[in-house]
């Protein structure tokens, strides 16, 4: 190796600097090459860890359930917040007993006060009855953790199962997987609609040792309701079935009370049956569809409601015996079935029938209201300059008035509807009936939606001449209508509107104490009308 000296220095030795040779730059790029492999394996795997995790748990899980002549015990707590806030809403008890052999399983609901309110059992078959001490009646139900997910009361019943949180998420390739000291966490944050609820996010808690879920939380989302539903196990025993009291499998006898007479039924007998025959989703689309053809386009008060006991019920009346017996005509297939009661009649039937009842008298005190409605200077102006004489400006006042208050009344009753044919349908996943039943109720949705378009058009051309003289404000909001979720949330949406635009012309065109022409003539009655006439549009074409 070369010396060099330079004056008054030490010699300095020349060092080729090697790291910038060929052969160590293959070396360094084949090492960042195999680092960056590794590292896309590890999250290769990772994103395979929940779905095999789960496999390998639901085994665990069908091995516990092979067990001989045991009974599991297991005690729950089950907190329910509103998500949003975190505000806790309620505290629960959750007590269940699942018999190996047998394949019967029951689980008990208590409230914070430790008062069974409810109780679920399972079949070997796999049916299921819910007990519900609000209406002391056994309501079967199907009980698919889906079909749990429905109903915001209903999902209690969804405890922490393998099986079922496989089928809550539907895909497990979507889900992570965190690994701690004694557990491991699997979390899906993939939003998934059921019906008219969404899954925002489900946790599940998996003890290391065997695998069994321990901790479970699910995040529902039901129109503009969010809650989390948060269930943690507190104990869990297997036990010899000839330890365990043969009565654990037996429902209380309060939640088997009927309504009527109070008579209890014998503890060995089963799930007390309905008093009434339940009523299917789709019956009740039928009903209702026969229903709507029948009133056409006629605002009258004649509704389908559905019971406590699962029954249906028409009830209404109509201005004359003729109307009547064309509503008996429409509705005559469903007149002989025991799910189905039809109570319509005229207004002299109505009026005989309350003279049999006691008559109340009622004291109202009578309120100053003013004499004139808010805008009526606006609409004198608006005639004056049309040449007519002060009386004719009167009538025409009073006249107009009474035509804007009407259609929007009109246009409301038209968005009534369609949140009641949404909620109607609420609890059901619609891709679940037959297909014949979710063709009428679309139809009978568009109908509607259609109907509120004509009616807010026609409020908006009587406002147009006198009031919006000016282009129309722009309309920003836009709501995409995809799914069945998205519809619910559109109907909501709208009936909002109409509620909103009611207001504002009862209060600018009714003479009240309340009378005021603020809102009616504010930029935001104008882009509520606009709103609505587009969102309706898009419900009419969903």
């Amino acid at each position: 190796m070369t010396s060099l000296r330079l004056s008054g220095q030490a010699p300095v030795v020349a060092r080729t600097r090697v790291w910038t040779s060929p052969a160590w730059l293959t070396v360094l790029i084949a090492a960042a090459m195999a680092g960056a492999f590794l590292l896309y394996r590890a999250n290769l795997d990772n994103a395979q860890t929940a779905a095999s995790l789960l496999a390998q748990a639901i085994v665990a899980e069908t091995h516990r359930g092979r067990t001989a002549d045991r009974v599991a015990h297991r005690s729950l707590n089950l907190e329910i917040r509103r998500s949003s806030e975190g505000a806790l809403v309620s505290r629960h008890t959750i007590q269940s007993w699942e018999n190996y052999d047998s394949h019967r399983r029951i689980q008990r609901l208590y409230d914070e006060s430790g008062r069974l309110i409810a109780a679920a059992t399972q079949n070997a078959d796999g049916s299921r009855t819910l007990y519900h001490h609000r209406s002391k009646l056994a309501q079967p139900r199907g009980a698919t953790p889906d079909s749990l997910l429905l109903d915001l009361d209903d999902v209690w019943q969804l405890t922490p199962s393998i099986q079922d949180y496989k089928t809550i998420i539907a895909d497990s390739t979507a889900a992570v997987v965190t690994e701690r000291a004694t557990d491991y966490v699997v979390t899906f944050e993939k939003e998934r609609t059921i019906g008219a609820s969404r899954l925002i996010r489900a946790t599940l808690t998996l003890a290391k040792s065997d695998l069994r879920p321990i901790e479970q939380t699910l995040v529902v989302q039901r129109g503009e309701e969010l809650r989390e539903y948060k269930f943690v196990e507190t104990r869990f025993e297997v036990l010899p079935a000839r330890d365990v009291p043969a009565n654990v499998f037996e429902i209380e006898r309060e939640l088997v009370k009927e309504v009527s007479g109070g008579a209890v039924a014998p503890r060995n007998s089963g799930p007390t049956a309905p008093t009434s025959a339940t009523a299917s989703t789709e019956l009740e689309i039928d009903v209702a569809y026969l229903l709507s053809q029948a009133k056409a386009d006629r605002n009258e008060q004649v509704a389908l409601t559905r019971s406590a006991s699962g029954s249906l019920r028409v009830e209404g009346i109509v201005d004359t015996a003729e109307r009547r017996n064309e509503f008996l005509h429409a509705l005559r297939p469903f007149s002989s079935n025991p799910a189905v009661t039809i109570d319509i009649r005229t207004v002299d039937e109505a009026a005989a029938r309350q003279k049999t009842g006691a008559v109340k008298e009622t004291v109202r005190e009578v309120e100053d209201t003013g004499d004139a409605i808010a805008v009526e200077e606006d609409l004198r102006d608006y005639f004056a300059r049309r040449g007519l004489g002060a009386a004719a400006v009167d009538q025409s006042v009073r006249a107009f008035s009474s035509r804007v208050v009407n259609q929007s009344y009109r246009a409301l009753l038209r968005a009534v509807e369609l949140k009641h044919m949404v909620g109607r349908v609420a609890r059901v996943d619609m891709r679940t009936v037959a297909p014949e039943a979710r063709s009428k109720w679309l139809e009978m949705m568009r109908a509607q939606a259609a109907a509120f378009e004509r009616e807010n058009a026609a409020l908006r051309r009587e406002l147009q001449p006198v009031f919006f003289s000016e282009a129309s404000p722009d309309v920003v909001e836009e709501i995409a209508i995809n799914n069945d979720a998205d519809l619910s949330r559109a109907v909501e949406r709208l009936h909002r509107l109409a509620l909103a635009n009611n207001d504002a012309v009862r209060q600018a065109f009714m003479i009240s104490n309340a009378s005021s022409a603020a809102a009616f003539k504010s930029p935001q009655f104008r882009r509520n009308l606009e709103g609505a006439a587009r969102l309706s549009d898009r419900i009419s074409r969903y």
